[in-house]
């Protein structure tokens, strides 16, 4: 394909997914979709104990099965949320995965390979060359086609999830947040304007000083988990569907009718706060 595209003076531009909602992947010209590139394999390294090798259009379903199947099994420090995103996608433009005690996926990598528009399979790493491994974590498809990535991998381990809520004028603070960072895994703040409620006829409808925060936070535990694997998983694909759901059909609902808002996002926030 590189070769091709020399030939007709054309460009290559690459896609997974197509998740990104730039236009990153977008082009006149060769478009190359690498989902059939999706082999992983692991194995042990002398500097990180584990590693994991995953082509570039590999789902991150694929990746965590192999994983967890592994013996011992093994885990990213940290990924997405959507398990369908693809190695080459996540990577390429830096996104996801960040944690209090970890970065973004892109920084579990520990080497990768690229096809160069001369079309060679070119090597970064960090012993190789420091700088050039740092513009190809985050290279935006600009450095050639990802064919592979290798990530430091570490033994599975477990989390518990709390969630709670909070009046977010009262318990939005600095300390509060640094207090929360330093005791977690992860966290995630959930605020939805006007959650508190909305009444047209009152004096401040849109008064925010109701409003509630909702937080999460992971910790590290060595408790087993609590739900089985099969209620876990239903419960996984429940949530994924309600999301989607929510995603697809509220914002055009709102283009249309944008002076709901108010009501709609106070709603929403209830219903996903359990209330």
């Amino acid at each position: 394909i590189v070769k091709l595209a020399k030939q007709n003076n054309k460009t290559i531009r690459c896609a997974a997914q197509g998740h990104c909602v730039s236009s990153l992947s977008c082009t006149d010209n060769y478009l190359v979709i690498v989902t059939d590139l999706n082999q992983v394999t692991v194995q042990e390294d002398p500097k990180y104990g584990w590693t994991v090798t995953a082509e570039a259009g590999t789902q991150l379903l694929k990746l965590d099965d192999v994983l967890r199947n592994h013996n011992p099994p093994l885990t990213l420090d940290s990924e997405t949320v959507y398990d369908t995103f693809r190695v080459s996608g996540v990577i390429s433009v830096g996104a996801h995965g960040a944690k209090t005690s970890s970065g973004i996926m892109s920084d579990q990598v520990c080497s990768m390979k690229i096809v160069t528009a001369s079309g060679d399979v070119v090597e970064f790493s960090e012993e190789i060359d420091k700088s050039e491994f740092n513009a190809a974590k985050v290279n935006l498809g600009l450095l050639g086609i990802i064919y592979s990535v290798t990530f430091r991998v570490q033994p599975m381990y477990n989390l518990r999830m709390t969630d709670a809520l909070y009046r977010a004028n009262e318990w939005l603070k600095p300390q509060n947040i640094k207090n929360l960072l330093e005791s977690s895994d992860g966290i995630e703040i959930y605020y939805f304007p006007l959650s508190g409620g909305f009444n047209p006829k009152a004096s401040n409808p849109l008064d925010l000083n109701p409003d509630t925060l909702l937080v999460l936070n992971w910790e590290r535990t060595n408790d087993s988990v609590t739900l089985p694997p099969q209620v876990l998983e239903q419960t996984r694909q429940t949530e994924v569907g309600e999301i989607n759901n929510q995603y697809l059909t509220i914002p055009s609902y709102l283009t249309s009718n944008p002076s709901l808002t108010p009501s709609i996002t106070g709603t929403l926030s209830n219903v996903n706060n359990g209330g």
